[in-house]
């Protein structure tokens, strides 16, 4: 959590949070956060500038932070063969993550975008670097350390060293303004691994 806090910025004015140990907050006094304390879902903390964010602060109150879409965080045996047999087993990102693990070394940083529900293929990726990955997404999960909004990710500049975006940019309203924000939160030699379906059947909308 410490580790956690000391690279979280406030997702409206980007500058850095005051924390007391329970407390979470924004050290500028002109902004709006200043003034109140960012709540927290589960132990994880929601830092969402929600007067430019299409998610509600009252919908994500009132359901705890759960999604409105149906999810199977943690799906059954059954349920993951099923979907292998049809999508098929992400061998594909299960190679580029092989590739990508050579780069990286125990001190490196990783962000998930969207890891609410852990992506094809990448089980063994995040089992291996999981003392080294942090992940959010839009709504509560057991997999994600903060809430927030891809558009402007709570997180200080020049940071990571690998960020992953997998299946995520084809949901987002303005894809070009996330990828600024990942372009802002990575390393000057960091790398992105993102995956966008050429063809899929019609699923979840623009968030």
């Amino acid at each position: 959590m410490k580790e956690l806090i000391n690279l979280l910025i406030c997702p409206k004015c980007h500058n850095k949070l005051d924390y007391d140990g329970i407390k979470l907050k924004c050290s500028n006094i002109i902004c709006i956060n200043w003034t109140e304390e960012f709540y927290s879902i589960d132990n994880k903390y929601v830092l969402v500038d929600f007067e430019n964010s299409v998610l509600s602060k009252e919908v994500l109150i009132k359901l705890s932070g759960d999604s409105i879409v149906k999810r199977k965080t943690f799906p059954s045996k059954l349920h993951s063969f099923v979907k292998t047999i049809i999508h098929g087993s992400g061998s594909v990102t299960i190679k580029n993550l092989t590739y990508l693990n050579s780069y990286l070394n125990n001190n490196s940083k990783i962000l998930i975008i969207g890891g609410g529900t852990i992506g094809s293929g990448m089980n063994k990726f995040i089992n291996k670097n999981k003392d080294n990955i942090f992940s959010f997404d839009i709504y509560n999960s057991a997999n994600i350390n903060f809430i927030a909004d891809a558009h402007s990710i709570p997180m200080k500049d020049n940071i990571f060293d690998l960020v992953i975006i997998q299946a995520v940019l084809e949901h987002v309203v303005s894809p070009h303004v996330v990828v600024k924000e990942i372009n802002r939160v990575l390393k000057i030699n960091g790398m992105v691994y993102a995956e966008t379906p050429f063809l899929q059947h019609v699923h979840e909308g623009a968030i």
